[in-house]
C-alpha cells in the first residue's frame, strides 16, 4: 500500500500570482504510524503521516504543502497544510514550524509493510560471495488471526538467486518486529541468464488483518554474469592425468607424497592430494619424491575456510591396493559448518562422494582400482594471482611434467593430512543451509519448498536412486559425532545365522586378477580403450553432447600402455558418464530464443542420452537400461562390479570400529539344539514354516507343525472408489502363527482385477458397486475366505480437478484430495489462482488468465513480464542514418544529405541557390553547378578573366563577362590592337591632345594637366594614394589635389586636431571634465554621481541603522539618528542606564531601553529597593501577641503562657511540673495546680 504523496509549493516573489513547485529534496521520507490500535479485530485504524521538513524551510511563511493518501493506485484523501495564502502574501507565522503531520482516520488497512532497500532494486553477481539483505518493516503492528497464527510472508525466488538460510522461504510477521532475509547469487555449473529477476513476496495466511487485494511489492534484482564460465573444472584421475582450469588440454604428472592440486586464497578454498605407488614397488622412505615412479591419488583433503574434510583409501604401505575402502574424516576442530553438503552417490568399496561448499565449489571423489579420482568444479578468483596448484599449470599440454609439478609438493608433515590450517575469519562467507525457493508449488496454499542447492547448482542426467546423505540428520554438523556401538547379548537368530545355516552354495573358483609385468603395445591399448569408450553407443552420443571422447581414449590408452592393467579403462568410462551427464543437463537447460520454453528436439536427444548413463557404465559386466544396470549372469551391485561368487571379506572397519565374534552356550532352557544352533520351543525352522522346535517330541530335529490356524481377514468389507481410479487396495489379512499369507481372487471377481504382493489392483468402472471374493492361504496351506464390496462415489473436484486418495486415510476409505489443474487451487479446486498477485509485470498492467497471465506493457517495453526495453531500432527505421533507442521511441541521426523522421528525405542542397552564375544540380549531400559562359568555380562565382591570355598585342586588355576589349596604344587599332595606324585622325589621341605623324607611324602628345597616360589613353591621377587623412578621416580625390572629410570631434587639413569638448561644458559640485572624442565625461567627487555630477548619492541606501533609528544622508557619508537609549554609528549599542543609577539594600540593576529597573532582594521594594516590605501586613499573631517586622521575615512577641511562630500554641505548664502521690496536674495561664487525691495536699500534693 502506497500511503502518501507530498507536494509543496513556493510563492514566487517575481510572479506573485503564481505559486511554483520546488524540489522534494527539502522533505524527508514520510513515516506512517498508527495512532489508535483497537483491542478487538476491527479493521479500522487511524494512521498518521509524519514528514520532517529539511534545510530550515519549516520556519518559512510562504510554503504550502499538499499531502495525498493512496491505496492500490486510488486517492483516498487530499489535505492542504499551510495553505490559503493570498497571492503576494505570507502566513502570519512560520508554518508548519516543525514536523508536517497528516491524519487518515478510519483506514481499513491494518498491516502496512515497507520493504528495504526502498528502491527495491538490488544487484548481485553470479558466484559472488557477497550477501544482500532485504528487510520487511511493519509500519503497523501485525496481529494474529482468529486461529492464533501470525501472518506469513513467502518468497518465490528465480533460479539465479538463492536464500542464504533455508528456514527463510517463509517468515512470520510478528507485531512491529523487523524481518530480514539474506540472499546471494547462485553459482550453477551452466549458463546464467543476465538481467532483471523478480523476487516475489506473498502472504500465505488468510485473515481480516490483511487486505486480500494488496500484495507486497516485487523486489527486482539485476543478475550480472562474470567474464568467462561461472564454474571451471580441474580433474586429477588415474596415474594421474590433470586437466587445468579453464582448458581442454591435459598433462601427466606422477610423484609420491602430498601435493597442492588447487588453492584459491581469495575464496579460502584448497584441495590437496596424496599419491601412493601404483607400480607395486615399495614406497620410498626419507621423503623421496618418487620421480620416475608410477603414482596415483589415494587421498584428498578439502579445505573451505575453517572446515577440513579428508577422503582416503591410503594403506600403511602407501602401495596401491583395491581392497582398502574409502574413509571420510572431519578433521576440523569443530563440526562442519551449515550449508556444506556431503553426498554418497555410490556406496561400497568403489564408492563415490560429492561435496558442495557454500562458496560455490564442488568436489567429486571416486574410488577405483588404482585409488581416487578427484574432480574439482569451482568459481575462479577475480585475481588469478590469488590461485595456485597443479590445476593452474599454464601449459604446454599433452606431455609429462616434472619440475612444475614438484613445485607444488608439500614437505612431509606440512599438508592438511597431518596438520590443520590457521583459522581464518569466516565473515567472507555465510554458512547455512542455503536453498532455492522456486515457484514449483505455487497455488497449493503453503510456502514454497526449499529446493536443494546441490542439485540446482550442479545438474546431471545421471540417476540418483542410490544417492544418499552421509548421515540422515538434517544438518551436516552431526558429522562430527560418532555413534557408539550397541553390543548386547542376545540369542535371537539373525540374518547372518540364517545364511550360515543354509546349505553353502557351490562357489566357482576365484582367480586373482593377473597384472602384466610388461607394457601393453600402444596400438593394442588404444584399440581396447576405443572399444570401451568411443565405439560404444554411449560414447557416440556423448560426443554429440560435447564430451571430448577422444581425450578420454587417449588418457585410457596411456594408462593401459604404461601399467599393463586393463582395469584402468574403467576410470575413463567413469569420467565419460559424469561429463556426459553434466553437459546433457546443461544442454537441456538452454532456452529457445531466450524464452522459458524448452527445445523439444534437445529434450528428446538428451533423454536418449540419459537412458544410457549408468554407474561406471556397469563396469563392462552388465547392460545399461533406462539409467540403471541390468547385470549379466553371476554379477551384482548397482554398477555390476561384484561377482556373486565372491566371498565376503572385511577389509577394514571405518573409524577404528570393533569386530565382535562370539560363541556361547544355549541359554533358552527347554530348547532344541539343531546343527549346533539353539532354538526355543515352538520356534520355526528358518527354511520351512511347517516344521517347529517341539522339545517334547524331539530336541535335535525339526518336528512337523501340530496345529495350523487359518489366516484372518480384516472385518472391513465395504470400500469406495471414484470412476476410472486404479484401486491399489492392501489386503488386510494376517496369520495367527505369523506365517506368510498369499491372498488370491476367486471366481466371480472381476477378471481384470489381480492381487500381487498382497495388493488388490483394479481399475474402477462405472458400475455402482462391485463384489470381490477373496481367499487367503498360509505357508502350510490353511485357508480362509472373505467377500468385499467396492462402491462408486462422485469426485467432488471442480474445474477438471482429479480425485487422488487422501494420504492420511487408507485406500478405499472414500477420502480423497483434489489434484488441481495448473491455475486452480482450494480444497475442491474451486479457486482460480490470481497469477497477478505477485505483480509479475515489471512495466505494465497484469491481466489474469487460467494458469497464466498476460502483461499489457507500457510504451517502450516488451517481453512476457514487460521487463525488456524494446529496441525500437531493431526494425532499422532510419533508412539513411543511425538509430538511437529511447524508452518508447527512437531518434535518427541522419547521414549527411538526408533529413526527416526516418531520414528518407533527400535534402535539396540547391534550395539555397548556391550557384551564383549557373544552374544547380542536386546530389546526395552535395550539389554541382553548370556555370554560365564566362564563369567558373564550384559555385560559379568566379568570372573568367579573358585577359589572362594577353590578347591585346599593342594595348591594354579590359576584362568583360565572357569577353574582353582592348584599349590600343597610340598608333594601333583593331580588336587586338594589332593594326598599325599610319595617319592622324580626330580620335587618334585623347581629347585636346595633339597627334604627330612620323613617316609611317603616328604619336600623341602629353595628357592634359591632372591626367596621366600615353596621350591616347589618359586617366585621372589619384592624389589620395600618396596622402593620408588621420584619425580615420576619409580622403576625397580632386583634380590636382585632395581633401579630408573628418569624423566628428576632429578638424584640420588632415584631421589631425582633436576638438576640446570641455570648452563648452561644465561639471557641477566640483567635478572635473575629461575630454573625449566628440564627447566629454565628468569625474565626480566622492558622494556625487550623474552625467554632470549633479546628483548626491543616497548613502543610506546601502547602510542600515539599527534599533529603530532613522538614517540621515550626507555627502559621501550618512548619520544615524538614534532613539533615546541607544548610541553608536549604527545605533547598535544599548546605553547602560545602570551606570548612573544605584539600587540600594543589595538590589541588582537591570538595564532597559532608555530605562533601568532594580531587582530587589527578598524583603525590599521600590524603584531603588529603598523600601523594606512590611511582612506583618500579610501575617497575623494570635492570642494577643504583637507583630515585629524584619527583612523578608516577621516575628511575634507572645504574651505570657503562649509560644510558636504565630503564638498559636499555649504553653503546658504541667510539662515541667509534676504532682506527687497520685495528684493530677491541671494547666493554667502561665501557672499550674495539682488536684490531690484524698489524704494529700500542698502545691504538689507533697503533704
Amino acid at each position: 500500500m502506497k500511503y502518501t504523496r507530498i507536494v509543496h509549493f513556493l510563492l514566487d516573489e517575481k510572479r506573485k500570482d503564481f505559486p511554483r513547485e520546488f524540489s522534494s529534496d527539502n522533505i524527508n521520507n514520510p513515516e506512517i504510524v498508527v495512532q489508535d490500535i483497537p483491542e478487538d479485530n476491527t479493521v479500522s485504524v487511524t494512521l498518521l503521516c509524519k514528514v520532517n521538513i529539511l534545510n530550515g524551510i519549516a520556519s518559512w511563511r510562504n510554503v504550502t504543502y499538499k499531502i495525498e493518501w493512496f491505496a492500490e493506485g486510488k486517492s483516498l484523501q487530499v489535505e492542504t497544510i499551510c495553505g490559503g495564502i493570498p497571492p503576494g502574501s505570507l502566513n502570519e507565522k512560520a508554518c508548519p514550524d516543525g514536523t508536517l503531520v497528516s491524519k487518515l482516520p478510519g483506514s481499513k488497512y491494518k498491516i502496512g509493510t515497507w520493504v528495504y532497500p526502498r528502491t527495491t532494486l538490488l544487484q548481485v553477481q553470479t558466484c559472488s560471495l557477497s550477501i544482500q539483505t532485504i528487510t520487511l518493516i511493519p509500519q503497523i503492528p501485525a496481529r494474529k488471526n482468529h486461529n492464533g497464527l501470525w501472518p506469513m510472508v513467502s518468497f518465490w525466488l528465480p533460479k539465479e538467486i538463492q536464500l542464504v538460510d533455508q528456514k527463510q522461504c517463509g517468515v512470520l510477521l510478528e507485531g512491529t518486529k523487523n524481518v530480514t532475509i539474506a540472499i546471494k547469487a547462485a553459482c550453477p555449473d551452466g549458463k546464467v541468464t543476465e538481467g532483471l529477476k523478480a523476487i516475489v513476496p506473498q502472504m500465505n495466511i488468510h485473515s481480516n488483518v490483511w487486505n486480500p487485494k494488496t500484495g507486497l511489492p516485487t523486489i527486482w534484482v539485476t543478475v550480472l554474469k562474470p567474464k568467462g564460465d561461472n564454474i571451471q573444472t580441474c580433474t586429477s584421475v588415474t596415474d594421474p592425468h590433470i586437466t587445468a582450469l579453464g582448458t581442454n588440454g591435459y598433462f601427466h604428472f606422477m610423484g609420491l607424497g602430498d601435493f597442492i592440486l588447487y588453492k584459491n586464497v581469495e575464496r579460502k578454498f584448497e584441495v590437496q592430494t596424496r599419491q601412493w605407488a601404483c607400480d607395486g614397488r615399495p614406497f620410498p622412505k626419507g621423503g623421496h619424491n618418487g620421480a620416475g615412479r608410477i603414482s596415483c591419488n589415494c587421498g584428498a583433503v578439502l579445505r573451505d575456510h575453517n572446515d577440513v574434510i579428508e577422503f582416503s583409501c591410503c594403506n600403511d604401505l602407501m602401495i596401491r591396493d583395491k581392497r582398502t575402502p574409502i574413509t571420510v574424516r572431519i578433521r576440523s576442530k569443530k563440526c562442519l559448518s551449515p550449508g556444506i553438503s556431503i553426498k554418497r552417490v555410490i556406496p561400497g568399496v568403489n564408492g563415490k562422494y560429492e561435496v558442495l561448499f557454500p562458496s560455490g565449489a564442488k568436489v567429486v571423489i571416486r574410488r577405483n582400482y588404482w585409488g581416487l579420482d578427484v574432480v574439482i568444479k569451482t568459481p575462479r578468483a577475480t585475481d588469478t594471482k590469488q590461485e595456485g596448484g597443479l590445476c593452474m599449470y599454464p601449459g604446454p599440454y599433452n606431455k609429462y611434467i616434472t619440475d612444475a609439478g614438484f613445485k607444488e609438493r608439500l614437505e612431509v608433515g606440512r599438508s592438511y593430512f597431518d596438520t590443520l590450517p590457521v583459522d581464518v575469519q569466516d565473515s567472507d562467507v555465510t554458512y547455512s543451509s542455503a536453498c532455492l525457493c522456486l515457484k514449483e508449488g505455487e497455488g497449493n496454499g503453503g510456502p514454497p519448498s526449499c529446493k536443494s542447492v546441490f542439485k540446482a547448482a550442479f545438474p546431471t542426467l545421471v540417476k540418483e536412486d542410490n544417492m544418499s546423505t552421509l548421515k540422515p540428520q538434517a544438518s551436516p554438523s552431526s558429522l562430527c559425532d560418532r555413534n557408539k556401538r550397541d553390543i548386547h547379548f542376545s540369542d535371537d537368530i539373525t540374518d547372518e545365522d540364517i545364511q550360515v545355516y543354509k546349505r553353502t552354495l557351490h562357489l566357482h573358483p576365484r582367480f586373482k586378477r593377473s597384472v602384466a609385468n610388461k607394457q601393453v603395445p600402444k596400438e593394442n591399448a588404444t584399440r581396447y580403450c576405443a572399444t570401451r569408450i568411443s565405439d560404444t553407443e554411449l560414447g557416440k552420443l556423448c560426443a554429440k553432447v560435447g564430451v571430448n571422447v577422444q581425450q578420454l581414449v587417449n588418457t585410457c590408452s596411456v594408462d593401459v600402455e604404461l601399467t599393463g592393467d586393463f582395469s584402468f579403462a574403467s576410470g575413463s568410462v567413469s569420467l565419460l558418464v559424469e561429463q556426459c551427464g553434466v553437459l546433457g543437463a546443461k544442454n537441456l537447460s538452454i532456452p529457445v530464443n531466450g524464452s522459458d520454453e524448452r527445445n523439444p528436439a534437445a529434450e528428446a536427444f538428451v533423454e536418449q542420452v540419459a537412458e544410457l548413463l549408468c554407474p561406471n557404465d556397469c563396469t563392462f559386466n552388465g547392460k545399461c537400461v533406462n539409467g540403471s544396470c541390468v547385470c549379466y549372469k553371476d554379477y551384482t551391485a548397482s554398477d555390476c562390479s561384484m561377482s556373486i561368487y565372491q566371498k565376503p571379506e572385511i577389509y577394514r572397519l571405518q573409524e577404528d570400529g570393533l569386530c565382535d565374534r562370539r560363541k556361547r552356550s544355549c541359554k533358552k532352557g527347554n530348547s532344541c539344539i539343531i546343527n549346533g544352533y539353539c532354538f526355543a520351543p515352538n520356534e520355526t525352522n528358518p527354511l520351512d514354516w511347517c516344521y517347529q522346535c517341539l522339545p517334547e517330541i524331539s530336541t535335535s530335529t525339526w518336528t512337523k507343525r501340530q496345529v495350523n490356524l487359518p489366516p484372518k481377514f480384516s472385518s472391513t468389507s465395504d470400500y469406495f472408489v471414484v470412476s476410472g481410479e486404479t484401486l491399489e487396495l492392501p489386503i488386510d489379512v494376517a496369520d495367527p502363527e505369523n506365517m506368510p499369507v498369499t491372498p488370491s481372487l476367486m471366481q466371480g471377481s472381476p477378471t481384470e482385477a489381480s492381487i500381487v504382493d498382497n495388493v488388490l489392483t483394479w481399475k474402477a468402472t462405472n458400475e455402482a458397486s462391485t463384489k470381490f471374493f477373496l481367499k487367503a492361504t498360509d505357508a502350510c496351506q490353511a485357508t480362509s475366505y472373505a467377500n468385499i464390496t467396492v462402491s462408486l462415489v462422485v469426485c467432488q473436484c471442480k474445474n477438471n480437478g482429479t480425485c487422488v486418495p487422501h494420504p492420511n486415510y487408507p485406500r478405499g476409505s472414500g477420502f480423497y484430495t483434489c489434484n488441481c489443474l495448473p491455475g486452480f487451487t482450494g480444497d475442491k479446486c474451486e479457486t482460480n489462482i490470481d497469477e497477478c498477485r505477485s505483480f509479475p509485470c515489471f512495466r505494465g498492467r497484469c491481466i489474469d488468465r487460467v494458469n497464466t497471465y498476460e502483461c499489457d506493457c507500457d510504451p517502450g517495453y516488451v517481453g512476457r513480464d514487460c521487463d525488456t526495453n524494446y529496441d525500437h531500432c531493431s526494425s532499422s527505421p532510419c533508412v539513411n542514418g543511425n538509430c538511437t533507442d529511447y524508452v518508447g521511441t527512437y531518434r535518427c541521426a541522419c547521414d549527411p544529405g538526408y533529413s526527416g523522421l526516418n531520414c528518407t528525405i533527400d535534402v535539396d542542397e540547391c534550395e539555397s541557390s548556391p550557384c551564383a552564375f549557373g544552374a544547380c544540380v542536386d546530389h546526395v549531400d552535395k550539389y554541382t553547378c553548370a556555370c554560365d559562359d564566362g564563369y567558373t568555380g564550384y559555385d560559379c562565382d568566379v568570372e573568367i578573366d579573358e585577359c589572362l591570355s594577353s590578347p591585346c598585342i599593342r594595348g591594354t586588355c579590359i576584362d568583360l563577362v565572357n569577353n574582353y576589349t582592348c584599349n590600343c596604344f597610340a598608333g594601333f587599332t583593331g580588336p587586338n590592337c594589332d593594326i598599325k595606324i599610319e595617319n592622324c585622325t580626330e580620335d587618334s589621341c585623347y581629347s585636346n591632345v595633339t597627334c604627330f605623324k612620323k613617316s609611317d607611324r603616328i604619336s600623341c602628345g602629353p595628357c592634359p594637366l591632372g591626367l596621366t597616360g600615353d596621350g591616347k589613353n589618359c586617366k585621372d591621377i589619384n592624389y589620395c594614394v600618396s596622402h593620408e587623412c588621420r584619425n580615420n578621416g576619409s580622403c576625397v580625390d580632386g583634380i590636382s589635389n585632395y581633401t579630408c572629410n573628418c569624423l566628428d570631434g576632429f578638424a584640420g587639413d588632415r584631421c589631425e586636431i582633436d576638438i576640446d569638448n570641455c570648452v563648452n561644458h561644465t561639471c557641477a559640485n566640483g567635478g572635473s571634465c575629461v575630454d573625449g572624442v566628440n564627447n566629454y565625461s565628468c569625474s565626480c567627487r566622492a558622494g556625487f554621481t550623474g552625467d554632470r555630477c549633479g546628483n548626491d548619492i543616497d548613502d543610506c541606501h546601502n547602510h542600515t541603522c539599527q534599533n529603530g533609528a532613522s538614517c540621515v544622508d550626507g555627502v559621501n557619508d550618512y548619520l544615524c539618528a538614534c532613539l533615546v537609549g541607544f548610541t553608536g554609528s549604527k545605533c547598535e549599542t544599548d546605553i547602560d542606564d545602570c551606570v548612573n543609577h544605584t539600587c540600594t539594600n543589595g538590589g541588582t540593576c537591570e538595564d532597559g531601553v532608555n530605562s533601568y529597573s532594580c531587582k530587589c532582594v527578598a524583603g525590599f521594594s521600590g524603584n531603588h529597593c529603598q523600601n523594606n516590605i512590611d511582612d506583618c501586613r500579610n501575617h497575623s499573631c494570635q492570642n494577643g501577641a504583637s507583630c515585629v517586622d524584619g527583612v523578608n521575615d516577621y516575628s511575634c512577641a507572645c504574651v505570657h503562657d503562649f509560644t510558636g511562630q504565630s503564638c498559636e500554641t499555649k504553653i503546658d505548664d504541667c510539662v515541667n511540673h509534676t504532682c506527687v502521690n497520685g495528684g493530677t496536674c491541671e494547666d493554667g495561664v502561665n501557672s499550674y495546680s495539682c488536684k490531690c487525691v484524698a489524704g494529700f495536699n500542698g502545691n504538689r500534693c507533697q503533704n
